[in-house]
C-alpha cells in the first residue's frame, strides 16, 4: 500500500470519488489509508538501467486497472482506467514515477514524473496532488516535494516491496 506524508504538511493520499483527483489529506480513515499500491513502472524499457529499480507506477485499491497519471495540461494527478486511456500514446510515460531518496533531506524521498522529467509531486493549498516544475532550489520547494514512507506497508504478514 502507498503512503506518503509531505515534509511541507499533509497526510495520506486518497482518491477523490466526485473528480479521480488525487488527494493528499490530513484526515487519517480507513477510507485515506487506502489510496493505492505501488508496482513497476509501466514505462521500465524506456527508463535507463539505473533507474528503474525506483520507477513505479500507482493504481487504486479499489480499481486495481486504474493508474495515478499526470494530466499533461494542468499538472494534476488523477486516476484513469488503463482500458480508456484519453491519450493511449503517451500512456505509459504518464503513469510512471522515479522515487528518489534522499534527494533534499536524508529520510525524505521526492517523486519525479517519468513523462515530464524535473516535475516532482506536491500537494497543493487546496490538498490536490500536482507535479511542479523544479525552478530553483529553495527551501520552500524543497519541502513542498519531500515525502516520507513513500513505500508499501506488510499487511497482514504479506511480504511487501519498499519504493525507497
Amino acid at each position: 500500500m502507498a503512503n506518503a506524508y509531505f515534509k511541507a504538511g499533509g497526510g495520506t493520499f486518497h482518491i477523490s470519488p466526485e473528480t479521480d483527483e488525487v488527494i493528499v489529506t490530513n484526515d487519517i480513515t480507513d477510507a485515506t489509508m487506502k489510496g493505492g499500491y505501488g508496482l513497476p513502472c509501466r514505462a521500465w524499457n524506456k527508463v535507463s538501467p539505473a533507474r528503474q529499480p525506483f520507477c513505479r507506477s500507482f493504481v487504486g485499491h479499489k480499481r486495481p486497472g486504474w493508474y495515478a497519471i499526470v494530466d499533461r495540461i494542468n499538472g494534476y494527478i488523477r486516476m484513469e482506467p488503463e482500458y480508456a486511456p484519453r491519450n493511449p500514446e503517451t500512456f505509459d510515460e504518464d503513469v510512471s514515477f522515479i522515487i528518489e531518496k534522499d534527494k533534499f533531506f536524508p529520510g525524505f524521498s521526492v517523486s519525479e514524473s517519468y513523462s515530464l522529467p524535473r516535475h516532482f509531486i506536491r500537494r497543493m493549498p487546496d490538498g490536490r496532488a500536482r507535479v511542479v516544475e523544479y525552478v530553483e532550489s529553495t527551501p520552500e520547494f524543497r519541502d513542498a516535494v519531500s515525502l516520507s514512507n513513500v513505500g508499501d506497508n506488510s499487511v497482514k504478514g504479506k511480504s511487501t516491496q519498499c519504493l525507497h
